[in-house]
């Protein structure tokens, strides 16, 4: 009877051990983790921003004053020979004694006048152009000329222009021959006058 009692409880507590056993198992299988599954939150912009490679110069640049080139200017044209005296009529200015500053005007009525920066007036004589040739006639209001000079004062000059464009610059005269004046040949014997205007200033 007692070996019954005693199996009897043996098979309980074996019996009881495999049921613990078996909840402790479910337990543990209860505790595994299960997958979260994704909700529809959205994210914020700057979070899955994808960086693009514009430059930070095209929205933070500031305006340079970046210098223009400058227009072209006229190129000097080689000096040639006085074609006409429609191509000498204006003003030109010139140095007596490399230190008087001379202004010398050509009219188209074939007459010159000369006179100091100041508005002094210095002379006033007769030309002519024919075949290339700048040709000095009479004197018509003579200041302070030598009486050589008043009674001939014929002189015969080629002269040579340059042009800036179609702009005249300068004038350089060339005696041929003798001129009585000599200080009308000083004045513009191998020398250069340079374009005023069309004008007395």
């Amino acid at each position: 009877m007692k070996k019954n009692i005693f199996r009897l409880t043996a098979i309980l507590i074996l019996l009881a051990l495999f049921l613990s056993g078996c909840q402790t198992a479910e337990e543990s299988a209860s505790l595994q983790p299960t997958e979260i599954l994704p909700t529809n939150t959205s994210v914020p912009p700057s979070a899955t921003a994808v960086p693009t490679d514009t430059p930070e110069s095209t929205s933070t640049a500031v305006p340079t004053d970046t210098p223009t080139s400058a227009p072209p200017t006229s190129t000097a044209q080689p000096e040639r020979l006085v074609k006409s005296s429609e191509e000498l009529i204006g003003v030109w200015k010139g140095y007596w004694s490399d230190i008087t500053t001379i202004l010398m005007e050509f009219k188209a009525n074939k007459q010159s006048t000369q006179s100091m920066t100041n508005g002094v007036f210095a002379g006033s004589e007769w030309y002519d152009f024919k075949d290339g040739m700048f040709t000095w006639g009479k004197m018509i209001k003579p200041m302070n000329a030598a009486t050589v000079c008043i009674d001939n004062p014929e002189a015969n000059y080629e002269v040579y222009i340059t042009f800036r464009g179609d702009q005249p610059e300068k004038l350089r005269f060339v005696l041929v021959g003798e001129d009585q004046c000599s200080d009308r040949q000083e004045f513009l014997d191998g020398k250069t006058l340079t374009w005023v205007g069309e004008e007395m200033p």
